[in-house]
């Protein structure tokens, strides 16, 4: 590798008089032989704009004897300097290692901060340190050894449409043909733009380009060469031809056959549209006239998202925005599904819940009487609740559509389906029909609620209606569903003191870690009270004289059941709203799998279409809607290449305990990385907030847990907790999951105290199944202390090696042999042999060692159990203290001890059996030490 680092850079003459500051270039050469003076140059990769230029080998007019003759240069046509071949014979540079440079180049090299974001002057960092030269070096080889990639360079201004016909052509044969394939566009702001760089672009056509006067006499957009090697190819129609006339040849490689259908399909789009010569031609500019050049479909958070941001480039744009009643009747403004009738009010309800929770369960253990001076208890009132996130929300319509008018976006309150690519047809009931044609269409028209099958779901509502419910409160509520929607109504409806019951037909929350999921279900039935239906659905729904209505169903036990609710709430799941959008008549392809639409990186089958949010098989969550429609609007029309990364991207679902992730479940990670290569690192924990609440502590049911590969340093690959405040606490995960980190950084981060978040820093290892619960930690051996007296426990035996299987839970192994303690499984000497240096009856202490006092403060203190298993603490043959596990029981290593028994004396027994974890697998390990007590022993 040569490199070269410019401190000012120099002015390059001719065409914009440019030149880069705080810069390096660097070229390699690769030859067959590391004797250099035995050599064959292969191939040379030089540093530039758009990647490498490369040539395999280079011409001989290029290299002087065992040197290539390489120029510095700003290039107009590649937007930037980079280096080049040249004829002309300059200064050799020699090839020497590091060691052979000069000390104070190497400390110069090594001490100098090479910031790339120094004011935004230095195009890469310094090559020959911190990784970069092994990357270039990965890189260049790939280069240099696929001479068969060609890169077309698409010049044009943004809007014109041949301009972005060529390359939707370009990425189609790319899709088609990765190995043959790349492209690149180069936007400019507006026709006149495009035209001053022709302009002053004509001096380097000529030296780029040579005598092909085509390139010097095109003044049409697109301008289209290629770089490999650098060749004029001409306008639109001169790309396709040069495409079918053999550059795609052979079987497409690299796509599955969908994707090479999907992209033939945008070749025979783009084809359709064009005139095509029968041999190149500087084709006419082709300017057809569109009323937008965007048009979104769907006024939601995705779709307002991608208009306002296409806006800010100059674009005319359009959004369609018209709601469908729902069958009970319930509309509503602009700004889609999340503002109004989903996140939003469905948090606000939550914090409704939440304020009812705390005041009838947690104030009065605050010292806080929520009963009024007259003696009466705190009250709720849902159409008070409904009116004022009912005029919430109107505000955020009605601020919606000012934002839209400021961004100089039209608001059209009509339906738009298509009627072809380029033409829709909107629809209102009220206002007619009319037409309009755009060159680019954005689909985010978002999903509705499934309806029930039964006889009677028309009396059932949905979440579309939930939230509208002006004239009634809901009273008795029978859900329907296991998804987060399901469970977070029943929840906010249960908080505010409705008597709730859920029907569920299989899971919960399908397609969330079902640990969590059921630890979500046990708090919702034990801690809130709600009574879930399982196995089951309703059969049907009869509305009675009195406006109830009778829900009959089966239980899996072929038991038939009815109940009469005040109202029916349908939350089974949610459909892509695409039903009346024409689709068909665009081209436009669905999954057939799931019904939505089938897209790459936003883009359908039909080139100028485009969908985003809950119609495309993405995660259905606001957030990603609105930064794929940004991301899709500046790759549009600013020139981005920045693609929608759908991974690792967090959720929180607001139930009663509130729960958060971010990347994979246990079921996804065992399934990517296999069972043997995951590990779970966990917590259960109590929030401090809810310490003075009874009916809180009473079972830990906060829970926190993140998943690691192990095949990479414990690298994280999911993060789940299960408390308050989920939505905050995942939020500020979602930088560290996205950036990627270890279980041990985690760990070793010092957590701010108290919170419930700092229950990441504490995190202990998950046994495999069916070796009970707790955590394994790699500790020294434990030891036990009796009035200040330590007593080291080493292991007494480990009883793989002795053949008893560590694969089984304790209890049930003991139970099933005869053992009613673990004291006498591990005083059986049958079962084991201890180790040389130690007694069986008292492990590496005896009733030899010195008597001690009798205890006075009734415990008695081990260090701490550091791995999982039972353990027990005897008096003479009376049992004082016991724990199935006492890692989790005792998480101090404290027992609480009545020494009363002991009299004037007797022996304390202790007895532990410990499940240690190595690289060859998990090792039961016993621990036995006693120590005799007396009241006349001496200190």
């Amino acid at each position: 590798m040569y490199a070269w680092y410019f401190p000012k850079g120099r002015k390059i003459t001719g065409g914009a008089g440019l030149g880069h500051r705080h810069n390096w270039e660097y070229a390699i050469v690769w030859i067959d032989n590391p004797a250099l003076d035995n050599s064959t140059i292969l191939g040379v990769s030089m540093s530039a704009s758009f990647g490498y230029s490369k040539s395999s080998p280079p011409k001989a007019k290029h290299v002087d004897g065992f040197s290539v003759k390489l120029d510095y240069y700003y290039s107009v046509i590649l937007g930037n300097t980079a280096l080049r071949y040249t004829e002309d014979v300059g200064e050799t540079q020699d090839l020497i290692t590091w060691d052979q440079l000069p000390v104070v180049a190497q400390d110069a090299l090594n001490n100098t901060d090479w910031d790339t974001t120094l004011w935004n002057m230095c195009d890469v960092k310094m090559p020959l340190k911190d990784g970069e030269f092994m990357k270039n070096l990965a890189e260049t080889l790939a280069t240099a050894s696929n001479s068969s990639v060609t890169t077309f360079h698409i010049s044009g201004w943004r809007t014109c449409p041949s301009f972005m016909k060529a390359g939707e052509v370009a990425a189609a044969m790319q899709m088609l043909y990765p190995d043959k394939v790349s492209f690149e566009t180069h936007a400019f702001e507006d026709r006149d733009a495009f035209k001053q760089w022709l302009s002053t672009s004509k001096d380097h056509f000529v030296m780029h380009f040579g005598a092909d006067s085509k390139a010097v006499t095109h003044v049409t957009s697109p301008f289209v060469w290629s770089s490999n090697p650098i060749k004029f190819v001409g306008g639109c129609d001169d790309l396709l031809v040069f495409f079918r006339s053999g550059v795609a040849v052979g079987s497409p490689q690299g796509a599955d056959p969908a994707e090479k259908a999907e992209a033939a399909a945008s070749i025979e789009v783009a084809e359709s549209s064009m005139t095509v010569t029968e041999t190149p031609a500087v084709p006419m500019e082709e300017e057809t006239s569109y009323d937008y050049d965007l048009v979104v479909i769907g006024g939601g958070s995705g779709g307002l998202a991608c208009s306002k941001e296409a806006a800010s480039f100059g674009q005319k744009v359009c959004v369609l925005d018209y709601v469908k009643p729902s069958p009970q009747g319930t509309s509503w403004g602009l700004g889609g599904t999340c503002v109004n009738v989903g996140c939003i009010p469905k948090k606000l309800m939550h914090q409704s819940s939440l304020i009812g929770e705390t005041m009838h369960h947690d104030s009065a253990n605050f010292g806080w009487n929520v009963a009024s001076g007259e003696g009466k208890g705190a009250t709720f009132d849902w159409k008070q609740l409904v009116s004022n996130v009912d005029s919430y929300i109107k505000s955020i319509n009605f601020k919606y559509k000012v934002e839209l008018r400021s961004k100089y976006v039209k608001y059209e309150n009509f339906l738009g389906s298509f009627l072809d690519p380029h033409t829709l047809e909107l629809w209102h009931p009220r206002k007619g029909t009319k037409q309009i044609t755009t060159r680019h269409v954005v689909v985010a028209v978002g999903g509705r609620p499934k309806q029930l099958t039964c006889p009677g779901a028309e009396y059932a509502i949905s979440s579309d209606d939930i939230f509208w419910m002006k004239k009634t409160a809901p009273g008795k509520t029978l859900v329907v569903g296991a998804s987060y929607v399901a469970l977070e109504c029943a929840g906010f409806l249960k908080g505010m003191g409705y008597d709730v019951k859920v029907m569920v037909r299989s899971i919960l929350l399908r397609g969330f870690d079902q640990d969590m999921a059921n630890k979500i279900g046990e708090y919702m039935e034990v801690q809130a009270g709600i009574e879930f239906i399982r196995k089951t659905v309703p059969e049907s729904i009869t509305k009675l004289e009195n406006g109830q209505l009778l829900v009959k169903w089966t239980t899996e036990d072929d038991e038939s059941c009815e109940e009469t609710f005040d109202t029916v709430l349908n939350a089974t799941g949610r459909d892509p709203d695409v039903a009346k959008l024409g689709l068909d008549k665009a081209g436009v392809k669905l999954n057939e799998k799931t019904g939505r639409i089938w897209t790459k990186n936003e883009q359908t089958s039909t080139p100028n279409i485009f969908a985003i949010g809950d119609v495309i098989d993405a995660p259905e969550l606001t957030p990603v809607a609105i930064q794929a429609g940004r991301f899709l609007s500046r790759r549009l029309y600013n020139n981005s290449t920045v693609q929608m990364d759908y991974d690792k991207v967090c959720t929180a679902v607001f139930t009663p305990i509130e729960y958060g992730c971010c990347g994979l479940s246990e079921e996804d990670s065992n399934e990517r990385f296999g069972e043997d290569n995951v590990e779970v690192y966990h917590k259960n924990f109590v929030p401090l907030e809810w310490s003075l609440s009874e009916s809180r502590t009473s079972s830990e049911s906060c829970y926190v847990k993140v998943i690691c590969d192990t095949t990479r340093d414990k690298f994280v690959v999911g993060f789940h907790y299960l408390g308050p405040n989920a939505g905050e606490v995942t939020q500020a995960m979602g930088l560290a999951m996205k950036l990627g980190f270890t279980y041990d950084q985690m760990v070793d981060t010092v957590g701010i105290h108290p919170t419930t978040a700092e229950a990441f820093t504490t995190l202990e290892r998950r046994l495999k199944a069916n070796l009970g619960e707790g955590q394994i930690v790699l500790q020294p051996p434990p030891f036990f202390i009796v009035d200040g007296l330590d007593f080291q426990g080493m292991a007494l035996a480990y009883l793989q090696e002795q053949g008893v299987n560590t694969s089984i839970e304790t209890q049930g192994w003991m139970n099933s042999h005869g053992y009613d303690s673990l004291r006498a499984m591990l005083d059986d000497e049958a079962l084991y042999k201890v180790t040389e240096e130690a007694l069986f009856d008292c492990g590496l202490t005896s009733p030899k060692t010195e008597t001690q006092l009798i205890p006075t403060n009734s415990t008695f203190q081990t260090s701490g159990y550091t791995m999982d298993g039972p353990c027990e603490v005897w008096l003479d043959d009376k049992k004082v203290a016991a724990g199935r596990n006492c890692h989790t029981e005792f998480p101090h290593g404290m027992h609480s001890i009545d020494y009363s028994s002991c009299g004037n004396s007797c022996t304390l027994w202790w007895y532990w059996l410990g499940v240690k974890y190595t690289d060859e697998g998990y090792s039961w390990q016993v621990y036995k030490n006693c120590v005799g007590l007396s009241k006349t022993a001496s200190q």
